[in-house]
């Protein structure tokens, strides 16, 4: 600001001697003047307006009127500026001069003393404001009929245009308001609106917005009063209509601006006013009747042409609201709203390549508009120019950031250029800032899905499910994260709701059976197996499976036959024949099982656990030196296998090898001593090789840890008659009378051959 300052007071010490030069200088710095008046700067203005009156004062006579209209103008800006007192000096000296030649500067008088007034009121100066008011009404009582109240046309003179009389009595009328003076404030609204000044066109109105519902009230009464006691004064029902639609009461609004028309059918910002209501209710068809009513009675209305275009964009006659727009430039090539609309209409009828240069237009008369940026991506983004989309996107974004449309679509045109980091990003944005756009939901999931990022996923695909129930694609990865994340009650019920769109959907209930599978939960899973079944008789997996849960049943027939079938499918794998094996010999039929651990160690040699259980198969059907062989590499491998020492020293015990049987069972029991089988197994070895007190020991020791045993009671009892202890022997008798009726018998015979 100082930098202005220091130019002005340069271009003032600069002007030339010369009188006309001098002239020409003042009104180059008058019309800087009122750019800077216009623009606000009413501090700067003042400085260089009272650089003016210096310079005219060198130059003209005291009383001239050049003078006198520099004054006035000061006058205003102290006005503006809020400094009533020096306003007032200044407006006083201009009356001063204008009076000089009162006829042909009456109106400029009254301008003055308007102005003057202002500041009297401002001032409570009460006794000042009642002088100028008496000055005032004796300019409207002269012969030049300047708003004198009852009529409807003004003879105005020339150097006093209707424009300027208007805007004199509108600020005038605000005044009164700011004042309270609801009655006087009225009378002047009416007044000036009844000139049908251009300057008072409906965006002027819409200027007069209300807030305060007491002056709405106060007005409401004084315009009303107005009505009933000058019926020429017809302005009051327009301004009564404002006043009615600020407060919500629409209809009473249409009423009163419907009776304004009829008073005043050649004004067309009655009709005007009504359009803009009708336009507010969403009443698109009648708005528009009423707009294109205002172009027949005012053909160049801007505001009416715009309103046909925004109407005709609204019920989505898009062509037809672009030729309306057109007429719109045509008459105002600065109008960035209709270049705007007219972009989107083009948008909305997919002429992307003639929206661009309407959207481009528009941000150069407005530059800052988010929304304009964000349509012109969109339009790149259509005509696949994906680094301008990009450029007006971001843009977009920048002026706004929380713009959740402008992340959706970058994270969109990141992902068809596949920088999947930056799409993730932008679509996380729009997902945060716009939640209602569902697809962001479900972009955002499946990428994240398509990345393997699972659970990050979950969350933004089961909001989208939530809007959108019914999308197969969304309830498919669901289930699939759910059975990945071992959520298997929430798998199970997203792959049923799947089947009631695709209840043959084999896929979905092998899902339902795998997740019933996991949650042990084997009879639903045999259902849902065995119906996946019937449309895939040789579906080798859900053989095996169905063959696992017949052994969990203890349905072992059934299990041999699923295994059959799955064997017979396809190549076998080795749990195939291992499980196969395992349910043979659950039914004891142990030839089978050997064939099937063979079958299974032709897949996997060394396998120990197929070795251990073909053992197991070998000595059931007594072919105990291959039991022997395969168990000798077993306990090599595991030592400290207790159970597998026992099956050893049992085979050994059947081929009479009591030494090495007594001493794997010495083995088991180092690792577990609280088998009394294996502590028995130990006597028998000592029996079989006559140690009779040390099978006696063991015998004993197995009966404390399980004294019910019978067969240890009745060969402690044949160890103690080898013993000479027919005492002790017979004392089992009755043990074993108790026990078991067979031993007992046979122990009595025993004890009576001793004898």
């Amino acid at each position: 600001m100082k930098i202005i300052l220091l130019i002005i007071n340069f271009l003032v010490l600069s002007f030339l001697s010369a009188e006309s030069d001098q002239i020409n200088s003042i009104n180059d710095l008058r019309i800087q003047a009122d750019i800077l008046v216009e623009n606000g700067d009413y501090n700067i203005a003042l400085t260089v307006f009272l650089n003016i009156l210096e310079q005219e004062e060198s130059i003209h006579e005291p009383d001239d009127v050049q003078i006198a209209n520099t004054l006035n103008r000061i006058g205003e800006l102290y006005i503006a500026l809020g400094d009533d007192v020096q306003s007032q000096f200044y407006l006083q000296k201009a009356i001063n001069i204008y009076e000089y030649e009162i006829i042909k500067n009456q109106q400029k008088v009254r301008s003055s003393l308007s102005n003057l007034l202002k500041t009297q009121i401002s001032l409570g100066d009460l006794e000042a404001v009642k002088n100028t008011e008496s000055r005032l009404i004796a300019f409207e009582e002269l012969d030049n009929p300047y708003l004198v109240r009852g009529l409807t046309e003004h003879t105005l003179v020339e150097d006093f245009s209707e424009e300027d009389s208007a805007i004199e009595l509108l600020d005038l009328a605000f005044t009164f308001l700011d004042r309270g003076l609801y009655s006087q404030s009225a009378e002047n609204f009416s007044e000036a609106l009844l000139l049908q000044s251009s300057n008072l066109d409906l965006d002027y109105f819409k200027d007069f917005n209300l807030s305060d519902s007491l002056i709405q009230s106060e007005l409401i009464l004084a315009f009303e009063d107005i009505r009933e006691k000058d019926s020429l004064l017809t302005g009051a029902n327009f301004y009564l209509s404002l006043l009615h639609s600020q407060r919500g009461e629409v209809e009473k609004a249409k009423d009163l601006i419907r009776e304004y028309i009829i008073e005043n059918p050649t004004d067309y910002r009655g009709q005007h006013l009504l359009a803009s209501y009708l336009y507010s209710e969403q009443n698109w068809f009648e708005a528009l009747f009423a707009y294109q009513q205002v172009v027949w009675k005012q053909s160049e209305s801007v505001d009416a042409h715009f309103g046909i275009g925004k109407c005709l964009f609204n019920r989505g006659s898009y062509t037809d609201a672009i030729n309306a727009f057109d007429i719109v430039l045509e008459l105002d090539p600065y109008h960035h709203k209709a270049f705007y609309l007219s972009g989107l209409a083009n948008i909305q009828i997919e002429k992307y390549s003639n929206a661009i240069p309407m959207f481009t237009k528009s941000l150069m008369l407005d530059p800052d508009n988010q929304d304009t940026y964000y349509y012109l991506g969109l339009a790149y983004h259509s005509i696949n120019n994906q680094t301008r989309a990009l450029e007006a996107l971001n843009r977009t974004v920048k002026l706004n950031p929380e713009n959740g449309n402008a992340h959706y679509l970058l994270g969109s045109i990141y992902e068809d250029i596949l920088e999947v980091e930056k799409a993730i990003s932008s679509y996380k944005l729009s997902r945060k800032f716009s939640p209602e756009i569902k697809d962001v939901h479900y972009k955002l999931g499946m990428l994240l899905y398509r990345m393997d990022d699972l659970q990050p996923a979950m969350e933004p695909l089961r909001e989208f499910i939530i809007l959108e129930p019914d999308s197969i694609n969304v309830l498919k990865v669901l289930g699939h994260i759910f059975i990945d994340q071992k959520r298997f009650p929430e798998a199970i019920n997203t792959y049923e709701r799947l089947l009631e769109v695709y209840p043959d959907e084999a896929s979905y209930h092998l899902a339902i059976a795998e997740s019933y599978w996991n949650l042990k939960e084997y009879q639903n899973a045999k259902y849902s197996y065995e119906y996946v079944l019937e449309m895939d008789e040789e579906n080798i997996d859900i053989l095996y499976r169905l063959g696992i849960i017949s052994m969990e049943d203890d349905n072992y027939e059934s299990a041999i036959n699923y295994f059959h079938s799955a064997i017979n499918c396809d190549e076998p794998t080795l749990n195939m024949f291992y499980q196969l094996g395992v349910a043979y010999g659950s039914i004891n039929n142990y030839m089978q099982a050997a064939l099937a651990f063979q079958d299974a160690l032709k897949i996997s040699p060394d396998d120990p656990e197929i070795k251990y259980q073909l053992a197991i198969a070998y000595k059931q059907m007594g072919a105990y030196a291959a039991a022997i062989e395969l168990l000798v590499d077993f306990v090599f491998l595991y030592p400290e296998d207790p159970i597998a020492y026992f099956v050893l020293g049992q085979s050994y015990f059947e081929i009479e090898d009591y030494i090495n049987s007594k001493i794997a069972f010495e083995k088991s029991y180092n690792i577990n001593d609280n088998d009394y089988r294996t502590l028995y197994y130990l006597g028998l070895c000592d029996y079989g090789i006559s140690n009779f007190k040390s099978a006696a020991k063991f015998f004993k020791k197995a009966l404390k840890i399980y004294p019910d045993d019978p067969n240890t009671h009745y060969k402690l009892a044949l160890t103690y008659l080898k013993l000479n202890k027919i005492r002790e022997a017979r004392k089992k008798l009755n043990i074993l009378y108790m026990l078991n009726n067979s031993l007992y018998d046979s122990l009595d015979n025993q004890i009576n051959k001793f004898q």
